[in-house]
C-alpha cells in the first residue's frame, strides 16, 4: 500500500481562511479519510485532500488565489507519480513532476523557474539512485525529488509525521449533519 493524496500549503493565510475560502466546516471524519486542515510551522496553513485529483482540481485554484505563496503536491505511490508546484501571486511560476509511466529513467519534467534548492535536490536524489544500483536498484528514488522540493519550502511531507489537523467537510454537513441526526438531536 502507499500514499495516494493531495495537499496544498499557503503562507500567512489561517487554517480559517483556508476553510472559508474551500467553503469547508470542521467535520468528524477520521485522519486521512476526508479533507483536513491544520497549521504548519512558519506561518503556513496545509490543506490535505485523500483524493489525488480532487485536491488538485477546485481546492488548489481556490487556494492560489488567495495570492499568497502557495505550494501544492499530490503523490500516487502505487504508480509512482509525483509532482509539486508553486504559486506567487495566484499565478504557477513553477512545477516539477516525476512520472515512472511516463518519463524515461532518471528524469523528472520541469516547468517554470523551480527555487534555488532544486539543483541541490535532484544531484542528491540522483547520486543516491546511482549508489543503489541506478536503473537497477529496484528503487525509484527520483520519485522524491518534487516531494523533497515541496517539503523544503514548507515543511510538510505526507510520509513523515503530520501537524494536528482537522478534519473538514462542506459547509452545513458537519453543523447539521444528515437528516435524522437533525431530526433526532445527534450531533
Amino acid at each position: 500500500m502507499g500514499l495516494s493524496l493531495a495537499w496544498i500549503a499557503v503562507k500567512g493565510v489561517t487554517p480559517e481562511a483556508v476553510m472559508e475560502a474551500l467553503g469547508l466546516e470542521p467535520g468528524d471524519g477520521g485522519r486521512r479519510k476526508q479533507a483536513q486542515v491544520g497549521a504548519l510551522p512558519g506561518g503556513w496553513t496545509l490543506y490535505v485532500d485523500p483524493d489525488f485529483e480532487r485536491g488538485f482540481g477546485q481546492p488548489l485554484d481556490r487556494l492560489a488565489a488567495l495570492g499568497a505563496a502557495t505550494v501544492a503536491a499530490r503523490q500516487e505511490d502505487h504508480v509512482v507519480y509525483a509532482e509539486a508546484r508553486g504559486y506567487e501571486a495566484g499565478r504557477e511560476v513553477w512545477r516539477v513532476v516525476r512520472d515512472s509511466e511516463q518519463e524515461p529513467y532518471m528524469h523528472v519534467a520541469v516547468t517554470g523557474e523551480p527555487p534555488p534548492q532544486f539543483e541541490a535536490i535532484r544531484a542528491k536524489a540522483f547520486a543516491e539512485q546511482e549508489a543503489e544500483g541506478g536503473e537497477e536498484a529496484g528503487v525509484d528514488l527520483i520519485y522524491e525529488i518534487p516531494l523533497e522540493l515541496a517539503r523544503s519550502l514548507c515543511g510538510f511531507k505526507a510520509d513523515e509525521e503530520w501537524p494536528d489537523l482537522t478534519p473538514v467537510g462542506a459547509a452545513g454537513a458537519a453543523k447539521g449533519g444528515g437528516f435524522f441526526a437533525r431530526l433526532f438531536g445527534k450531533r
